[in-house]
């Protein structure tokens, strides 16, 4: 290993050091932080392995159980078909974690793509890309998405199209 590449493996050692640094001493400072990171945290694990943990389905009805206080069969209770509410709790945050990674994955790379376009090619197709995203930026996220999905109609794929 030569000088130099000692030399920046050992600032990109106390980059790290000190990234960790901050976030630990976060962490010390505010327990409250720490908290919310670890509920967080177990939600997402929770919604990974859902159908692991979960002995009931999502859909099933199961009429002469609605309506039911919590309970250790059914620790949120039941709703008003009998279905087991934790159970549903799960597969919806395994659902929306999903649709979340799936549209952060797609514009990242759409993103990426225009990026690079308009760095390479530079001049009037930078300035016509960079007016195009100032476009899209103009208009609230949220007001353009649900006016995507209301015209395309309800469908996974126009969600997350809208989405993206």
């Amino acid at each position: 290993m030569t000088t130099a590449e000692s030399s920046r493996l050992k600032a990109i050692q106390h980059q790290l050091r000190g990234g960790v640094e901050i976030v630990t001493g976060t962490l010390r400072r505010n327990p409250l932080t720490l908290l919310g990171a670890l509920i967080v945290c177990f939600l997402g694990l929770l919604a990974v392995v859902g159908p692991v943990v979960t002995p009931y389905d999502p859909a099933a009805q199961n009429l002469p159980n609605r309506l039911q206080p919590p309970s250790l069969a059914h620790p949120l209770g039941t709703d008003q078909f009998g279905r087991d509410l934790l159970t549903r709790i799960v597969y919806g945050a395994r659902f929306s974690l999903g649709i979340g990674l799936a549209v952060t994955a797609i514009r990242a790379v759409i993103g990426t793509a225009v990026g690079l376009v308009s760095g390479y090619a530079g001049g009037w197709v930078d300035e016509a890309l960079m007016r195009l995203v100032d476009i899209q930026l103009a208009f609230p996220g949220l007001v353009l998405a649900l006016v995507v999905a209301g015209i395309l109609g309800p469908s996974l794929q126009n969600l997350l199209f809208a989405l993206v």
